[in-house]
């Protein structure tokens, strides 16, 4: 039940409302700031080192060639961060289409029981319904197992191997569970610390020294 509450708040948060907690947030909004800022000069010293070169007819240097790439990323960079959120959007879009065609709009949890309701909320409740443990949660089955404990105690080994099974069953679950989330938390992360950074993907296609981390960043 935690392993599904805490995947279900994943695919809330990373998906359907990325652009709520990360793009539009003003920590991300200053990080990014600041690097176009760096970006910026960056790019200002390659006009001065450009307009050096014509002086002084510097004919080794492709002055010609990289002065088209200094003015077309200038221009660019200073949409960098509208850039990379109008492709995750779009992924998160589809993604969240997907999902919604395949299980449904995602369901309010309002029990106050969290455990008994996250097995009827969002893509958690479809895996617990599929390897049929939803109903762990239910109050009746912890009643029936303390009525007939008489019978579990004439019948030790059949029980002994329910049991056995269905704690392998539901770990196996929780790590999957637990390990989707994960994923997806690493994937937001990403997405973010690459939100932020990309003034230099921008920037380091036309500065040479930042030519190998640029296209790292694409």
């Amino acid at each position: 039940g935690i392993a599904g509450v805490i995947f279900n708040w994943a695919v809330l948060v990373v998906v359907f409302e990325f652009a709520k907690y990360f793009g539009n947030s003003p920590g991300m909004t200053l990080a990014w700031g600041i690097l176009r800022d760096f970006a910026n000069i960056g790019l200002l010293f390659g006009f001065v080192f450009m307009g050096i070169a014509t002086i002084l007819d510097l004919h080794k240097y492709p002055w010609a060639k990289a002065l088209p790439k200094l003015v077309i990323y200038a221009v660019l960079l200073n949409f960098s961060l509208f850039a990379t959120e109008a492709i995750i959007d779009a992924t998160n879009v589809v993604s969240a289409s997907l999902y919604q065609q395949t299980y449904g709009e995602a369901q309010q949890c309002t029990n106050a029981n969290w455990l008994g309701c996250v097995v009827n909320t969002g893509l958690a409740s479809v895996v617990l319904e599929r390897i049929q443990i939803s109903s762990i949660y239910s109050s009746d089955v912890f009643t029936d197992t303390f009525n007939g404990i008489g019978a579990q105690l004439t019948q030790p080994v059949e029980h002994i191997l329910k049991y056995v099974l269905l704690s392998l069953v539901t770990t196996v679950a929780a790590v999957v569970l637990f390990g989707a989330a994960s994923m997806l938390i690493s994937r937001g992360v990403t997405l973010a610390f690459l939100m932020v950074t990309s003034p230099i993907g921008f920037a380091g296609l036309a500065i040479p020294f930042l030519e190998g981390i640029a296209h790292k960043w694409w």
